[in-house]
């Protein structure tokens, strides 16, 4: 369906989800500049296009609310053997690839008068497809943070899959670098990724990502052979969807009972969704978030978890919002 019948929906979806961080992934200059205009004064943005590290080509942005949030530092990457170069690409993938990662502080952090207030953040993409149309898909995470966290926005290659594979090998090691030089000896930071990855649980590229820990990787034949055969590169994510924190009976706090909503996260603009797994929410497992499995308690931990839907009906006919669904992950600091 074409952006113009779609973009105030998705500029929408911001708005009455009250979001403060939203990442567009793939949009062209004047979808980001539409949704500037759509979205208000109160949302900045930042981002490059993917081709020459300024306008030309498709984007990554992060929006944010500016009243809430201030940007430290910003660092575009790309996923080739040259992060640095604008435009690279190596390996089988189709098309350049890149990553906005951002260091924000929570301008709220130190007043008193908002200490109990949620923020909240989106990741929404969208990206135009080769018939002319658009495409968008969204995924959302809503976080409270007391102190500085990142936020990483990135869209994998369809087509490659050792590009995928190597893309996960840069993002670990970009990660870690940046975490040893302006972390060592400190707190652990909130560190979080959006993404569509293009990557099932059972490919390479997020098991990479992922340390293995998840099916079909965490059987103990495949995590000795992963153990022994692939190098480990900083440290690995983890998957808010194996994360959640579930309520228990009686519980004082209003919890989730297991992630809601549908498993699969990609439709296409079709009343037969496709319904793969491709998109996710993720957080460095540094020790800032506990879970479950974990039995220790941590700064953080995710209390939401959910896919949504994004078809809808108007009256008039089916309206997609996005071809893909809209994923979501709660955060919430814990009374440690």
């Amino acid at each position: 369906m074409p952006w113009s019948e779609r973009r105030s929906r998705v500029a929408d979806a911001v708005l009455w989800e009250e979001l403060d961080i939203v990442g567009f992934q793939e949009a062209l200059t004047n979808q980001v500049e539409d949704l500037a205009k759509l979205l208000g004064t109160s949302f900045s943005w930042i981002g490059v296009g993917r081709d020459d590290g300024k306008k030309a080509g498709e984007y990554v942005p992060i929006f944010y609310r500016n009243t809430r949030f201030k940007p430290l530092s910003t660092t575009h990457f790309w996923l080739s053997e040259t992060p640095s170069v604008p435009g690279s690409k190596n390996w089988d993938a189709g098309q350049t690839r890149m990553v906005t990662l951002i260091h924000f502080q929570d301008l709220y952090s130190s007043d008193s008068s908002h200490s109990g207030e949620q923020n909240r953040w989106a990741g929404l993409r969208r990206r135009s497809m080769d018939q002319g149309e658009d495409e968008d898909e969204e995924k959302r995470t809503r976080v409270s943070s007391a102190a500085g966290f990142y936020v990483l926005n990135t869209h994998w290659d369809d087509r490659g899959v050792q590009s995928r594979t190597e893309a996960a090998k840069i993002i670990l090691q970009q990660v870690e670098d940046l975490i040893s030089s302006r972390h060592e000896g400190k707190s652990k930071p909130l560190v979080i990724l959006l993404g569509d990855l293009n990557s099932p649980a059972e490919e390479e590229g997020y098991g990479t990502l992922t340390g293995h820990a998840y099916p079909p990787f965490s059987t103990v034949t495949l995590s000795s052979y992963f153990l022994e055969k692939k190098p480990v590169i900083g440290i690995p994510f983890k998957d808010t969807r194996h994360s959640l924190t579930v309520a228990r009976v009686p519980s004082a706090t209003p919890l989730l009972h297991s992630p809601f909503g549908e498993t699969g996260t990609f439709t296409s603009f079709s009343p037969t969704p496709v319904n793969s797994i491709i998109d996710f929410i993720l957080f460095l497992d540094n020790g800032a978030v506990g879970t479950p499995e974990d039995g220790e308690k941590r700064d953080w931990e995710v209390n939401r978890v959910g896919v949504i839907p994004n078809q809808f009906w108007d009256g008039r006919g089916r309206m997609y919002t996005s071809d893909h669904r809209l994923v979501v992950a709660q955060f919430e600091p814990t009374d440690k």
